[in-house]
């Protein structure tokens, strides 16, 4: 076997390929926020290459082999987690080839992010009086950028994020007598065949009001009229915005843990 470094690019059907094992949706956040930040492996025997593993503060996220070499999986695995001095992984649920993998060489699992879809629907009130939305414009992307830097979610990748949420029309902006309330977000998702991930923001002086919860139940709304079903994630820590997504009538179905390895 030998192990080569590659870029993400390389690799985009065996990539493609590894995703009809999953079992369900992928989230967008670890789909194109953490995935494309690994370095990437492939695998290599007689000079073909037979799959692909990436890697990311030691902690394994993707692994693959082609159909050929499934039988060879667990020693493949072992072999490559061994030269590669990989001590963990980061690893959803869904994907149970490398999820069962990594379980196996698991001294301690922590959940870290938790994914959620659909349930049965729920009739959520406005909060406030004559609350509107609409698909944010380009003549508004720097307004926008200032108010995520400004309720703390700055960075070099919020500009960047905007613009393609714009450009994609998926950012929407809820407001109220011409103050914004918050913000919603519907992405299409990559890799799955009509789903979509939700996502939303609320300006601090509006939190703990219920308007997280009416901006989720907002957007699965209009998913629905777009023929989509709406997924979302968060992290294990953030409490508040778990309660507001079961209050919009999602249900927990996965989840992105961590585990370290013997």
């Amino acid at each position: 076997m030998i192990i080569t470094k590659i870029e993400m690019k390389d690799i985009v059907e065996l990539q493609q390929d590894s995703y009809t094992n999953l079992i369900a949706p992928m989230d967008d956040m670890y789909e194109n926020g953490i995935i494309p930040l690994c370095t990437f492996y492939s695998i290599k025997e007689n000079d073909e290459v037979i799959g692909f593993f990436a890697v990311q503060n030691k902690l394994i996220m993707q692994f693959h082999v082609i159909n050929e070499y499934k039988k060879d999986m667990i020693e493949l695995f072992s072999k490559i987690v061994e030269l590669s001095n990989i001590e963990g992984a980061l690893v959803a649920s869904y994907d149970k080839i490398l999820y069962n993998l990594s379980k196996s060489k698991a001294e301690s699992i922590k959940e870290n992010d938790l994914l959620f879809k659909e349930g049965p629907s729920v009739d959520i009130k406005p909060p406030f009086k004559n609350i509107y939305y609409y698909v944010v414009k380009t003549d508004e992307i720097e307004k926008f950028i200032s108010y995520f830097n400004e309720i703390g979610l700055g960075g070099d990748w919020i500009k960047p994020y905007i613009i393609e949420r714009v450009k994609k029309a998926e950012l929407y902006a809820f407001n109220t007598g011409g103050t914004l309330l918050g913000t919603g977000e519907i992405r299409l998702s990559d890799s799955s065949h009509n789903i979509v991930n939700v996502g939303m923001s609320v300006s601090p002086q509006y939190r703990n009001k219920g308007l997280g919860t009416f901006i989720l139940s907002t957007l699965r709304k209009i998913a629905k009229t777009q023929s989509f079903k709406a997924i979302c994630s968060t992290n294990i820590t953030n409490i508040e915005s778990q309660r507001a997504i079961l209050k919009a009538g999602f249900v927990k179905y996965h989840s992105i843990d961590i585990m370290k390895f013997n």
